[in-house]
């Protein structure tokens, strides 16, 4: 695997990540169905910049 490849699997999995945490963490009202605090919740917000430097 030459590291072009490699970059691209690992931005690749950072995608897939991102996308799940957003998934799971949706809101319900003002708080994420998830951690149960307001939203967006600190993992939205991460997974949201994640997939903004993308």
């Amino acid at each position: 695997m030459n590291w072009n490849t490699s970059v691209e699997v690992s931005m690749d999995a950072l995608r897939t990540t991102a996308t799940a945490v957003l998934d799971r963490h949706a809101h319900d009202g003002l708080e994420c169905v998830v951690c149960g605090t307001l939203w967006p919740c600190e993992q939205a917000l991460l997974a949201e910049r994640n997939l903004a430097v993308l």
